[in-house]
């Protein structure tokens, strides 16, 4: 049995290279590196939207913020944990606190950093 850093290694032995593991439900080619989304970022988004529901009298759960962000759920999981942990959301409930309540509201109306940026071209000079 291999273990799992030979699996996903690129270097994990012959057609390594060509197969695929499921990352967050997505399927992902080895050779692709997937780049962690910036929390304190993807944070704002978060209690933005969770502000927005809430002042609407809407419940967010895990897969509708998905959908309405964009973002893979393990990096909406990793932030509402990170934002649980500093008492900004009742994880369990998906409900914000006091003063992440105050934090999303002052986010409302404001123009949020852009989560995905645009890929580099390379513009190749003759």
């Amino acid at each position: 049995m291999e273990s799992r850093r030979t699996l996903l290694s690129p270097e994990g032995g012959a057609g390594a290279s060509d197969k695929s593991f499921a990352e967050n439900c997505t399927v992902v080619p080895l050779n692709v590196r997937v780049a962690p989304m910036n929390a304190k970022d993807l944070s704002a988004h978060v209690l933005q939207a969770l502000a927005l529901a809430q002042t609407e009298g809407r419940q967010h759960n895990l897969d509708s913020l998905t959908e309405e962000l964009r973002v893979r759920r393990g990096d909406i999981r990793k932030t509402i944990s990170a934002l649980h942990q500093e008492g900004h959301v009742d994880a369990l409930r998906m409900r914000l606190s006091l003063t992440g309540f105050a934090l999303g509201r002052s986010f409302v109306g404001q123009e949020l950093p852009v989560l995905r940026r645009a890929p580099r071209l390379h513009v190749v000079a003759a």
